[in-house]
């Protein structure tokens, strides 16, 4: 028995394709867009105990109500590998700011 009988197996394609894949730094990229990067956010933080959404603001004055019916508002910027994310939300009282934050 040789050390190359003790590799595992290449991995295949996917779809009957007997190539192997290519290595992952030569495979290529994936991009997600901004909208994509928003919507998802906001759909993971409808799924926080006590987190709701924010009303909308014109020169600070809400415009509505704060409502835990109503979705965080999220904007996304993407920057090569970086995505900041800003988040306009409301806590149900008396929710802990940071416990719900670090979640």
């Amino acid at each position: 028995m040789t050390a190359t009988d003790l590799l595992p197996p290449p991995v295949l394609q996917a779809g009957g394709n007997d190539r192997p894949l290519a290595e992952p730094g030569e495979r290529g990229t994936l991009s997600i867009a901004e909208s994509v990067l928003e919507k998802l956010s906001a759909h993971l933080l409808a799924e926080v105990d006590g987190v709701g959404g924010a009303a909308r603001r014109v020169l600070g004055v809400a415009l509505g109500a704060d409502s835990a019916e109503q979705r965080a508002r999220v904007t996304a910027t993407v920057s090569g590998t970086i995505a900041l994310l800003e988040v306009r939300l409301s806590l149900a009282y008396p929710t802990p700011i940071q416990a719900t934050c670090n979640r």
